[in-house]
């Protein structure tokens, strides 16, 4: 199932490095916020919001991963940019924030799936 034809999509991913996570989103990929939950930590869900094209990204919080180490929420979020240092490059610089695997994806401390593949900037995917 392909969902790039979508008007919008609203993605949450859990997190419970917010730090960590908020460097990887916005330092590394560039994502735009949309809006900050004012009243943490007691609401933990949509945190922070970004806009990454036809698809919102959003932050909850949480105690730890539910996935093992090297494990996967299935969810692999395809981002497109033009950038004079590709992503790829940034982010094998900063491997404390994602794990490399191979053809331009990359896997996060929460098990969240990335590929970067070149085109149009900023526009995300979920496939």
């Amino acid at each position: 199932m392909s969902l790039r034809r979508s008007p919008l999509l609203y993605v949450f991913f859990e997190t419970y490095q917010l730090t960590r996570q908020r460097e990887l989103l916005e330092s590394v990929i560039g994502l735009p916020i949309i809006e900050v939950e004012p009243h943490q930590p007691h609401h933990r869900h949509g945190v922070i919001k970004y806009d990454a094209g036809n698809v919102i990204i959003s932050l909850n919080l949480s105690t730890a991963s539910r996935f093992g180490k090297g494990g996967s929420d299935a969810l692999a979020t395809v981002f497109t940019v033009d950038q004079a240092q590709p992503i790829g490059e940034r982010l094998r610089n900063e491997e404390s924030l994602a794990t490399a695997h191979g053809g331009g994806l990359f896997t996060d401390l929460h098990g969240h799936h990335y590929i970067f593949p070149s085109g149009p900037a900023g526009r995300a995917a979920h496939l």
